[in-house]
């Protein structure tokens, strides 16, 4: 996941589960500054079912 400072644009790659999903404040390195970063969106309802679950085949006619 790519986490770009909002203050001065440094770029760094972070592993994923490094934010949860409820998000985290986090320091950029480059210039100090710190802010909340939103976390990984939790797939929504429809996308999780349509994981979960493949389509039921079709059935003779």
């Amino acid at each position: 996941m790519r986490v770009i400072c909002p203050n001065c644009g440094a770029q760094y790659e972070v592993p994923p589960e490094a934010i949860p999903e409820q998000g985290r404040d986090v320091q950029c390195s480059a210039c100090g500054h710190v802010w909340f970063e939103g976390g990984r969106a939790a797939p929504t309802a429809a996308a999780a079912a349509a994981t979960a679950a493949p389509a039921p085949e079709p059935g003779p006619d």
